[in-house]
């Protein structure tokens, strides 16, 4: 069951190192969710940067995007009074990127072309593609998050699936700028970082550690969901 899959998903802290996947079984799983993702237009108008075994002084300053836009919101937070103190303390929640062996790093892209379809469109309905221009991406940001968000879900699945398991990340720096020139690929606004491996510490092991698991509770249904 869909239901039963989806419940087998927990955030990695560490992965094994022991246990990598050969790049033919992820490249199957992401190629499946390919298949599988819908998108407005048909226009997929996000890039998947796949950083595998081989990449780990890029995972690694990846991972210092991430700290780095961690200790910035702190600090403004602090600064705003919104926050009484702020120690820099790494987040562990983050250590999935340091040892995961592959790394997913999604960004926004622009479209050379739209498929066969919408150049009709285009052409006799007057159809706009914001897709297809640099200075519009900032319009359609929501809609590409929403998009990857379905993305990186059908790809969990798929992952759970195939008995791997897989973490997201969606703290770190915005500003493009930030990842120059170290991780010059990330020329647009990133969007989300997901890693995929064989879990070896789990976050609910390190709350049931500290006898915090009870602490740690989902936000109550009634505040999230509401009937009209």
């Amino acid at each position: 069951m869909i239901y039963d899959t989806f419940n087998k998903r927990k955030h990695v802290i560490t992965y094994k190192k022991n246990i990598i996947p050969s790049r033919e079984q992820i490249d199957n799983l992401i190629k499946k969710t390919w298949e599988l993702t819908p998108s407005k237009n048909n226009t997929m108008a996000y890039e998947v940067f796949v950083l595998g075994p081989d990449k780990q002084k890029e995972k690694n300053e990846v991972y210092k995007r991430s700290v780095s836009n961690h200790f910035r919101v702190e600090d403004n937070a602090l600064a705003k009074g919104n926050l009484h103190k702020s120690i820099h303390l790494e987040n562990i929640n983050y250590g999935h990127m340091l040892s995961c062996p592959y790394l997913l790093v999604i960004t926004q892209r622009v479209l050379k072309e739209m498929n066969e379809y919408y150049k009709i469109a285009i052409e006799k309905d007057g159809h706009y593609a914001e897709q297809l221009f640099e200075h519009e991406l900032d319009t359609i940001e929501s809609l590409t998050a929403l998009e990857v968000g379905l993305f990186a879900n059908i790809l969990t699945g798929l992952c759970v699936e195939d008995n791997l398991d897989v973490s997201y990340t969606s703290c770190f720096e915005r500003d493009v700028s930030k990842w120059q020139p170290e991780l010059n690929f990330v020329k647009r606004l990133p969007l989300l970082l997901m890693s995929i491996g064989k879990g070896d510490i789990y976050r609910w092991q390190r709350l049931k550690e500290k006898n915090e698991t009870h602490l740690d509770t989902k936000a109550d249904y009634n505040d999230v969901v509401k009937w009209l």
